[in-house]
């Protein structure tokens, strides 16, 4: 920016660099709860159809298991997003399990 210090310029574009950053930190809330809930019209059926015959439990423990893992980084990483995920995965995969374990 003409007539701004150099120190000045950077200064701004790192705040809009944040600013950014900020509302990117607050979406990705939204992917994190979205993801999983997307996922539980197929988790109702199994239990409202009682109908789980197409379900291959052993995909949807990996899913499980490969969940904890993410967890364990995203905690390492303190990153709350894949923390809370990964969490509510581990919920839906494991009622995939469920469903398919009871009803096949």
């Amino acid at each position: 920016m003409e007539g701004m210090p150099q120190g000045q310029h950077e200064l701004s574009r790192a705040k809009k660099h944040t600013h950014r950053f900020r509302v990117v930190d607050k979406l990705i809330y939204v992917a994190a709860i979205g993801s999983p809930v997307a996922t539980l019209p197929q988790v109702a059926k199994v239990f409202f159809e009682k109908n789980g015959s197409s379900i291959e439990p052993i995909t949807w423990a990996t899913f499980i298991f490969l969940n904890i893992f993410w967890i364990f980084y995203g905690a390492l990483h303190r990153d709350k997003p894949i923390v809370l995920t990964n969490i509510l995965w581990v919920l839906v995969n494991a009622s995939m399990v469920l469903g398919a374990l009871l009803y096949s």
